[in-house]
């Protein structure tokens, strides 16, 4: 994540039993692609699957507002090396 240029929506569940919500605080105060840090109470490890009513909005909203105006066409490999 640290090579990154494109902008990094956090969500973390506060009752993660792995993962402190710390770690979160670390990564955004450490990772200038990191645009948002989010916390979801009473959420695990797993937010989109554990609350998803929580985490879509906040997926539309980031899309809304950090998405790409255009796709990328067909067969050109994005970011992370997933094909559009």
């Amino acid at each position: 994540m640290a090579a990154t240029t494109r902008p990094v929506s956090l969500l973390w569940g506060e009752a993660d039993p792995w993962e402190d919500a710390r770690e979160g605080c670390k990564l955004f105060a450490s990772l200038p692609s990191v645009v948002e840090f989010v916390t979801l109470p009473g959420v695990g490890h797993c937010p989109q699957d554990e609350a998803p009513e929580l985490v879509n909005p906040l997926i539309e909203r980031f899309v809304a507002a950090y998405g790409a105006k255009q796709p990328a066409p067909a067969g050109v490999a994005v970011e992370g090396g997933a094909l559009a």
